[in-house]
C-alpha cells in the first residue's frame, strides 16, 4: 500500500511538471501509472495540456522576435503531436518580424547602422516602406558619422578599423555633405598618428 501511495505521488507530481509544458515527464508518468494499473488516458490527456501551453509560450515567444528560427522549428516538431494552424505560425512570424524591425529602428538611430540591411530585409519581406525606418536610417547614418568626426578630431586612442569604414565614413560624409570636414579631420588623425 505505501508503494501505491508513494507511486501515485510521483505520479501527481510528474502530471504538474506535463502539465507546466515539460514533457520529458510523459514516459516516466506513464511508466508509473502503469504500475499503479490507472492506465495512460490520463498521462495522454494532461500531456496534451501540457503540449498546448508549450505551443503557446512558444508562439509568444515567436511573436516577440526572440530566437524565432528556434521556436518556429520547435512549433513545427510539436504540429506532429498536436494539431497546429499554420497560420498561426505564419501571423506569429509577422508579428516578431515586425518586433524586430522596430527594435532594429531603435538600434540604427543610436548609430547601429549595421543593422540597416537586416531591417530593410525585413520590410521588403512584408511589403512595407517604412517612412520610421527611412527616418532612422538618415538619424543613425548622421550620428555615425558625427561619432567618428569628433573621435577622429579629438581622441588620441582613435583607430580607423578597417578600410571598409573608412570607405563607410566616406560615403556618408558625401551623402550628408561633410566631405572637407572629414578630409580635414582625416589629415589631422595622420598626423597625430605619424
Amino acid at each position: 500500500m505505501e508503494e501505491f501511495i508513494s507511486n501515485v505521488e510521483k505520479l501527481l507530481g510528474y502530471l504538474d511538471h506535463i502539465e507546466e509544458g515539460d514533457t520529458a515527464y510523459v514516459e516516466l508518468a506513464k511508466k508509473v501509472a502503469r504500475q499503479c494499473g490507472l492506465g495512460e488516458e490520463l498521462v495522454s490527456k494532461v500531456s496534451q495540456t501540457g503540449l498546448k501551453k508549450n505551443l503557446q509560450d512558444w508562439l509568444e515567444r515567436i511573436r516577440s522576435g526572440e530566437d524565432m528560427e528556434v521556436y518556429v522549428e520547435l512549433v513545427r516538431e510539436l504540429a506532429k503531436q498536436l494539431p497546429v494552424e499554420e497560420e498561426q505560425v505564419r501571423e506569429a512570424m509577422r508579428e516578431g518580424e515586425l518586433t524586430e524591425l522596430s527594435q532594429y529602428i531603435q538600434l540604427i538611430r543610436g548609430g547601429n547602422i549595421h543593422f540597416i540591411e537586416k531591417a530593410r530585409e525585413i520590410a521588403r519581406r512584408h511589403g512595407l516602406r517604412s517612412l520610421a525606418l527611412e527616418e532612422a536610417e538618415r538619424e543613425g547614418e548622421l550620428y555615425y558619422l558625427l561619432q567618428k568626426l569628433r573621435q577622429l578630431k579629438s581622441d588620441p586612442e582613435f583607430r580607423l578599423l578597417t578600410v571598409d569604414e573608412e570607405k563607410t565614413l566616406r560615403r556618408l560624409a558625401r551623402k550628408y555633405g561633410y566631405e572637407a570636414e572629414l578630409e580635414k579631420a582625416i589629415e589631422e588623425w595622420k598626423r597625430r598618428m605619424g
